[in-house]
């Protein structure tokens, strides 16, 4: 009977260390294809960015751009003058939001909504932590910043018309964790 106990006491710790093993491994290899995901969402997130279709929607975002900048006489493009005035949101909402479905203004409209949807997307996949903040705001961070007053504007005409204060909500939390990245770097 002593033989089994000692074998049993020889079997045990090597079963238990075996487990161990085996749990290590799957542990890195798991830890492994969550890099390898973070880093496929980086690529197509960029792929998307730079397709021709996301070019045509920032197209579209600087057309709004003028038609705000002419409505509120603004001259100097560096003045980064808000487009917040309830009164321009309504001019924006009867001129492109309610326009009619073939008309120039409907498309550019939809192509921006569409930019803003994107941007959306891409702020719920940081608010879960799915994406590298450094990768991502170093990729769209610029043209976040230089389109945002207008983006911010037509989603505004947007929540209004549709009496949806939520709408997009991700797009907000994108610009505000963007902020947050940009002053952390200047830090550095």
């Amino acid at each position: 009977m002593n033989h089994f106990t000692t074998f049993s006491d020889i079997i045990d710790p090597l079963f238990k260390l075996l487990g161990i093993l085996v749990g290590s491994i799957a542990i890195f290899q798991l830890l492994e294809v969550k890099k390898k995901r973070l880093v496929d969402m980086y690529w197509e997130i960029a792929r998307q960015h730079m397709s021709d279709e996301c070019h045509e929607r920032r197209k579209a975002v600087k057309d709004i751009e003028l038609w705000f900048d002419q409505e509120t006489g603004r001259v100097d493009p560096a003045d980064k003058k808000e487009y917040m005035d309830p009164k321009l949101i309504e001019k924006f909402i009867k001129r492109y939001h309610d326009a009619k479905d073939t008309s120039t203004e409907k498309t550019l409209d939809i192509k921006v909504r569409h930019q803003i949807r994107f941007l959306n997307q891409v702020g719920i996949l940081v608010k879960k932590r799915l994406i590298d903040r450094d990768l991502l705001f170093n990729l769209i961070g610029a043209g976040l910043e230089i389109d945002y007053a207008v983006m911010k504007a037509v989603l505004q005409g947007h929540r209004k018309a549709h009496d949806n204060d939520n709408m997009y909500s991700q797009f907000d939390y994108l610009w505000n964790t963007y902020n947050g990245w940009k002053r952390d770097s200047e830090a550095v």
